[in-house]
C-alpha cells in the first residue's frame, strides 16, 4: 500500500482465532445490554446509540453516494456507546484486543480495533435480512437491529427483557454469561412501526440569532428521533433557471444538551481546483472528517475520497474508489489522481420552471487536472443560496429537513433571511 501511495485508508488484522470463542460471549452480552436498554426506551437508546455508531471508524462510504456496506469497525462502536451501555463496552473491547494480536492501519484508520461488525446504517430490511440469516451471527445483536429497523420485537423475547430490566447488576458482573432471548427462527413483522418518525421535524422553523447567525432549538423528545444533524446547500439562479444542490456536511456548530443548531456558514464551498464539487459527509471524527465527492475520473463515474484535518486546516485527497460490487462489498482499489487527468464534476439539479420533484445527476464542468490537484474551501461568489438543516434518523435511510435560509452573496457580504410562513 506504501508503495502505491494508498495506505492512508488501508487496514490489516491479524487475528487470533482461539480468542474468538471469548469475543463471541463479549459480543452477545454487549448486544443484550443494549437491547434491554433498548427496550426500555428505545428512541433515547437508539437516538445515542446511532451518534456513536455514526461517529465510529466505519467500512465502504456509508452513504448515499457510496452505497453502505453497513460495517462498523467494533471496538470503535463499544467505545461511542459508553454514554448508554455502562457494563459491557470494556469487556467487548478488551476481548477485540486480545483477539487481534497484531494491525496495522492508515493515517485515517487510526480508531479502528481491527474487527468490523454489522450496523444498520441504511435501516434496510435486505440487508438486514442477510445478516439475520447467518447462523453465526449473534442472536442478541440480531434483535437490536430487528428491533432498530423494524421498530418492534418478537413477543417471546419481551418477557426476558422484561425481567432482565427489573436486575440493575445483570450485566455489573466481570464477564456476564449471555442469556438465550430467542430459539425460534426471527422473520420480519406482519406490521412495522417506525420509532423514529423525523416527518414531524419536516419544516422546523428558523431563527437568527444576534450575530447574524440561523440556528434551530430541539427538545429532548425532539432530539430522542435523531442521531445527526448535518446542513444542506442549495445554490438558485432564476436567470439560468437551475437549482443546483451542492452537498451536505456537519460543519454546524450543535450542541446537543441545549438542543441549540447553528450554521457556520461562511460563503465558502470546497472546490476541487477551483471548481464547485458536490460533497457528501462520510464520516465524523474528533480529528477529521471523511468526504466522498462523485466525479467522473477519465470518463469513469467513481467517488473521490478527501479527509479534511481540523490541526492542519485543509483537505487531503485520498484518492478515487468506484462504486459496490453486486455482493455489496467496497472497492479495495484507491486510484490517485494524476496530472492530465479529465474529471467531471457530477451536481444532483433541476430546473426551477419545470414539474421535476427529484433532484437529478447532472454534469456540470469537465477540466484537466495538474500536477498538484487540491480540494480547499474557497468563495462561492455572487448568488443566492439557501440552506437547511437535515435532521438524521438513527437508520440514514429517514430525514427531515427545517424550513429555507436563504443567504444572499454580494460583493462578498452575506445577508441571511429567514421566512417561516
Amino acid at each position: 500500500c506504501e508503495a502505491y501511495d494508498v495506505d492512508d485508508t488501508a487496514t490489516l488484522s491479524v487475528v487470533d482465532m482461539s480468542k474468538l470463542p471469548d469475543l463471541r460471549d463479549a459480543y452477545d452480552t454487549f448486544g443484550l445490554e443494549a437491547l434491554v436498554k433498548a427496550y426500555e426506551n428505545p428512541r433515547n437508546f437508539f437516538s445515542k446509540f446511532g451518534r456513536g455508531a455514526a461517529n465510529a471508524e466505519n467500512y465502504g462510504g456509508n452513504n448515499k453516494s457510496d452505497g453502505y456496506t453497513n460495517m462498523v469497525d467494533l471496538a470503535d462502536l463499544a467505545r461511542g456507546s459508553k454514554s448508554v451501555l455502562t457494563a459491557t463496552p470494556d469487556r467487548l473491547i478488551g476481548a477485540i484486543d486480545n483477539a487481534v494480536i497484531y494491525k496495522v492501519h492508515g493515517e485515517y484508520r487510526g480508531k479502528g480495533g481491527g474487527i468490523s461488525s454489522f450496523y444498520s446504517y441504511n435501516g434496510n430490511e435486505n440487508s438486514l435480512a442477510s445478516f439475520i440469516n447467518l447462523d453465526s451471527a449473534s442472536e442478541s445483536n440480531k434483535l437490536l437491529y430487528y428491533y432498530l429497523v423494524f421498530g418492534e420485537l418478537p413477543d417471546d423475547v419481551k418477557p426476558i427483557l422484561a425481567d432482565l430490566a427489573k436486575e440493575p447488576n445483570a450485566f455489573a458482573t466481570a464477564e456476564p454469561e449471555p442469556a438465550p432471548v430467542q430459539t425460534a427462527p426471527i422473520t420480519p413483522p406482519a406490521q412495522t412501526q417506525n420509532i423514529f418518525d423525523v416527518s414531524q421535524l419536516e419544516d422546523t422553523n428558523v431563527d437568527i440569532d444576534a450575530d447574524d447567525n440561523a440556528f434551530v432549538t430541539l427538545t429532548q423528545e425532539q432530539m430522542d428521533l435523531i442521531s445527526s444533524v448535518h446542513c444542506q446547500l442549495l445554490y438558485i439562479s432564476a436567470a439560468d433557471d437551475i437549482m443546483l444542490f451542492l452537498g451536505t456536511d456537519a460543519d454546524i456548530n450543535a450542541d446537543w444538551d441545549t438542543g441549540v443548531f447553528k450554521d457556520n456558514f461562511r460563503g465558502v464551498w470546497p472546490m476541487l481546483d477551483g471548481h464547485p464539487v458536490y460533497v457528501e459527509i462520510v464520516e465524523e471524527n474528533d480529528k477529521y472528517n471523511l468526504y466522498s465527492i462523485p466525479i467522473k475520473l477519465n470518463g469513469q463515474e467513481c467517488n473521490l475520497q478527501v479527509a479534511y484535518v481540523y490541526a492542519a486546516e485543509q483537505y487531503f485527497i485520498l484518492g478515487a474508489k468506484k462504486g459496490l460490487d453486486s455482493n455489496g462489498m467496497s472497492d479495495r482499489e484507491l486510484i490517485k489522481l494524476k496530472a492530465g487527468d479529465e474529471i467531471t464534476t457530477l451536481h444532483y439539479g433541476t430546473t426551477i420552471s419545470g414539474d421535476e420533484s427529484d433532484l437529478t445527476q447532472v454534469e456540470v464542468e469537465t477540466f484537466t487536472i495538474g500536477e498538484h490537484p487540491t480540494v480547499k474551501d474557497e468563495q462561492l461568489g455572487d448568488g443566492t443560496y439557501y440552506y437547511a438543516f437535515e435532521f438524521i434518523s438513527p437508520t440514514d435511510n429517514n430525514s427531515a429537513l427545517s424550513k429555507l435560509v436563504q443567504f444572499d452573496i454580494r460583493n462578498g457580504e452575506i445577508t441571511t433571511t429567514v421566512d417561516n410562513e
